[in-house]
């Protein structure tokens, strides 16, 4: 998704492109933006039993995605994540929403408005795509929301390194909580 994301910023004439967005990187930023990352997290894991909404989630996660990520181990899930992390950031925050922006301007929308509704629109397509249950697409919608500001205000690389670190322990915290007992099923 990088390298695609890449050649759509050079092909659409979209500055400023991934490569140059990479660079701009604030650790102490990306350690903030955890925060809510986290605590969203930790709320789900710890409450999954008492809404039912957080029960549908878990549900979805211990049927399809715990069975294909854990056996990964540790390694191949930092694989997963950097390439999760990486990819995702360069498509939404490096190559769509500048380009939706852009587009945006040339249609004579101001450009507050053009980057509302570049930020707006953008994070709405990456809720959909992580659309596993519907109570999911819209934490998926507000964590894009979080990316896209860090991004914009911190960098393409900041936002990269905190969605990789983010979907890296919360592999890691949702398999260890939420991982059926395998002794269970013998």
């Amino acid at each position: 998704m990088a390298v695609g994301s890449q050649v759509l910023t050079q092909f659409a004439d979209v500055h400023p492109d991934v490569i140059d967005g990479v660079a701009a990187f604030n650790v102490d930023a990306a350690a903030l933006y955890m925060i809510p990352l986290l605590a969203s997290l930790s709320f789900a894991v710890t409450q999954s039993d008492k809404y039912e909404y957080l029960r549908e989630v878990r549900k979805m996660f211990e049927e399809s995605v715990l069975p294909a990520v854990a056996p990964l181990g540790v390694l191949g899930i930092l694989a997963l994540s950097c390439g999760a992390g990486v990819g995702e950031e360069a498509l939404f925050r490096g190559f769509l929403m500048p380009w939706v922006d852009a587009r945006l301007e040339g249609l004579g929308a101001g450009a507050d408005v053009a980057a509302m509704g570049s930020l707006a629109s953008t994070s709405l397509v990456f809720g959909a795509l992580h659309a596993i249950t519907p109570q999911y697409a819209v934490w998926a919608t507000w964590a894009s929301v979080l990316f896209s500001i860090e991004s914009v205000r911190d960098g393409l690389g900041s936002a990269m390194f905190t969605h990789t670190l983010y979907d890296f322990l919360a592999f890691l915290y949702v398999i260890v909580s939420w991982m059926p007992d395998r002794e269970s099923d013998d």
